[in-house]
């Protein structure tokens, strides 16, 4: 059984295994990699655990999940503007953003044709071709509220982890993964509003909703984080015992978030 702490070595090599199968001297040199979700790696650590496949089964198909999460990171990722390059310069840098995408999305195929797992691969391919419609949804602005906003969104981060759960037939982490996903997000973002930063989430939304200040998003954003702990923690009350080591990793995190959504001024 593979550690769920975030220090564990387990978790630890299985991301040093796929920061190395992401290594390219050239990329790695004019574009920032994305980063590697940890809490995402743990879910599949958890997810093949309650699986009867063998070590090297488990680290194949969560190494090959994790490089199709990284090969749509990729694609979202926005080049970091250097006001000395030319638009020729910041053009090559975007088809260079797409070609990374798609060689890391090679990766998983390869890793996955290595040992005749096609039925995974077709797993795989579904999860993208379906999370690429959502994103599709927030990039023409097809929701009609910030709540069903959020929704789309949650799709979004949730859709590859739960195909791999319902391929390896353990459904009992479903209404945890898209809310604590989705949760880990909206922090990250919240976080970036706040500092005036470029956000590649709400980008989306803003560009529609411009009337939003920065404060009101950010109240919509805290009230969000605060519905889906709840959420979370009505699941995590329904896990069945052997789930009970992810209850105490996901328990002791979310335990630290406020449930209640006063205003960011107040909390400053």
């Amino acid at each position: 059984m593979i550690s769920l702490s975030k220090g564990s070595a387990e978790i630890q090599q299985l991301k040093a295994n796929i920061e190395q199968q992401l290594e390219h001297t050239y990329l790695d040199s004019v574009l920032k990699r994305p980063a590697i979700e940890e809490e995402k790696l743990i879910l599949l650590a958890e997810l093949t655990d309650c699986t009867s496949l063998s070590k090297k089964q488990k680290e194949h198909y969560i190494t090959s999940a994790m490089l199709a999460q990284v090969a749509l990171d990729t694609h979202d990722l926005v080049p970091e503007v250097n006001q000395t390059e030319n638009r020729e310069q910041r053009n090559s840098k975007k088809q260079l953003t797409v070609l990374a995408g798609d060689y890391y999305s090679g990766l998983y195929y390869l890793l996955l044709t290595k040992i005749d797992d096609f039925d995974f691969i077709h797993i795989l391919a579904a999860a993208i071709k379906e999370i690429n419609e959502y994103k599709m949804l927030l990039y023409y602005n097809e929701a009609r509220s910030f709540d069903e906003f959020i929704s789309i969104a949650e799709k979004v981060e949730a859709l590859l982890i739960l195909h791999v759960a319902r391929f390896l037939g353990e459904p009992a982490l479903n209404n945890i993964i898209g809310p604590w996903l989705i949760t880990q997000r909206l922090i990250k973002e919240k976080d970036e509003v706040a500092r005036g930063e470029f956000t590649p989430l709400f980008a989306h939304w803003q560009k529609y909703n411009q009337s939003y200040s920065n404060e009101e998003l950010l109240q919509l954003i805290h009230q969000q984080i605060a519905a889906k702990k709840r959420d979370i923690e009505f699941a995590l009350s329904e896990l069945p015992q052997r789930l009970r080591p992810y209850k105490h990793h996901l328990s002791s995190i979310i335990g630290k978030y406020p449930t209640h959504t006063t205003s960011f001024a107040e909390e400053g």
